[in-house]
């Protein structure tokens, strides 16, 4: 559902039990082996977090691979649900994306000149367009943040937060820490809750 202001609203039920929903860069795919990103995996298929992808994860794993090596990729990262951007011409697969608005296109400006320094021309290439559409399409949807190991993506967090109050660019280790540090505070708020029950039962 989308409300009129243009944000979205999730269903409770599609909500992990943190309430934490980031999507991953392709490098996190690939980098599959790190510990920390092993452990966002752990949080993610035991309810704690949602991990997505935006559609610009399979497009740029898929687009001119052979065949068998984009079935694998596919695979790969099956798991995640997949969240729609705006269509882009030559960036967008015609089945995997959604028609867009001028806010989209002007968020996708914006991200881009944030993260690179300088506005986005035809000369742009296709890695650091695509770079910027996975946080724009990101921050669309309303998820807490993108996770990555590019380090200029996660230097771009400070000014992309300040345009966004509710969104950050992290890496791995943040993230699983962002991730542990609320799960601990449901957990005491749980712990309290369960011990208010037993004092009043008792």
């Amino acid at each position: 559902m989308m409300p009129v202001d243009g944000s979205f609203e999730i269903p409770l039920e599609a909500l992990a039990r943190s309430g934490l929903r980031f999507t991953i860069d392709t490098n996190v795919i690939v980098g599959r082996s790190d510990p920390d990103v092993q452990g966002l995996y752990r949080l993610h298929r035991n309810g704690w977090i949602n991990l997505e992808k935006t559609d610009t994860l399979d497009t740029e794993r898929t687009v001119g691979a052979p065949p068998a090596l984009a079935a694998r990729r596919l695979a790969e990262s099956e798991e995640l649900v997949e969240v729609l951007g705006p269509l882009r011409w030559d960036h967008s697969r015609w089945d995997h994306a959604v028609f867009g608005s001028s806010d989209d296109e002007d968020r996708d400006d914006e991200i881009f000149e944030l993260v690179w320094d300088h506005p986005r021309t035809a000369t742009s290439t296709a890695r650091d367009l695509r770079d910027a559409f996975h946080i724009s399409t990101s921050i669309r949807y309303g998820f807490d943040g993108f996770i990555t190991k590019e380090r200029a993506l996660v230097a771009a967090s400070p000014e992309i937060n300040a345009r966004h109050p509710t969104f950050r660019v992290l890496d791995p280790p943040s993230a699983l820490a962002m991730s542990r540090a609320r799960i601990a505070t449901i957990e005491r708020v749980e712990a309290a809750k369960r011990a208010i029950d037993f004092n009043t039962c008792g």
